[in-house]
């Protein structure tokens, strides 16, 4: 299934072991093979800076409707170390964390709510989103209106 292709894709790219253009280069090289097409796409997103097959669904999700492409994976610096952002619209004040199973996890879970609490200490204005990862598949257009709506509250005019 083609998330089963993202997901090897993504694997070293999240572990930092390898970079989506060397991956891309690899997979220029062999030529045709099955998935190419889909299998670049998702290079290409993974350059842009999504790192997980949720990330990449919610990078699909914002292409169709046409909602501006966030940054992606935004370093904090804390005195207990760095985190980063999934999603991040500066220009109109807004964060989005997409939670796939692994934030699931009590450790995974506390490490999350330590990061939103430094968050909300450092905000100025920003609003923040938390999306579980199945609402990709089966809420998608609850959260492309929930990511409209904070970016209408931040300036954003649809269709400009």
């Amino acid at each position: 299934d083609a998330d089963d292709v993202r997901a090897l894709l993504c694997a070293p790219v999240q572990q930092r072991l390898l970079r989506p253009d060397h991956l891309r280069e690899v997979v220029v090289r062999l030529g045709p093979v099955r998935h190419r097409a889909l299998m670049l796409s998702t290079l290409a997103d993974l350059a842009g800076g999504a790192h997980s097959v949720r990330e990449l669904a919610f990078t699909r999700l914002l292409r169709r409707g046409k909602v501006p492409q966030p940054d992606r994976q935004g370093v904090r610096q804390r005195p207990s170390g760095r985190y980063f952002l999934d999603a991040e619209w500066e220009k109109y004040p807004l964060r989005a964390e997409v939670d796939g199973l692994g934030h699931l996890g009590v450790v995974q879970w506390g490490q999350d709510c330590d990061r939103d609490n430094e968050l909300e200490l450092d905000k100025v204005q920003q609003r923040r989103l938390r999306i579980p990862g199945f609402w990709l598949d089966e809420r998608p257009d609850h959260v492309l209106d929930q990511v409209r709506r904070g970016l209408r509250r931040g300036g954003w005019q649809d269709g400009r």
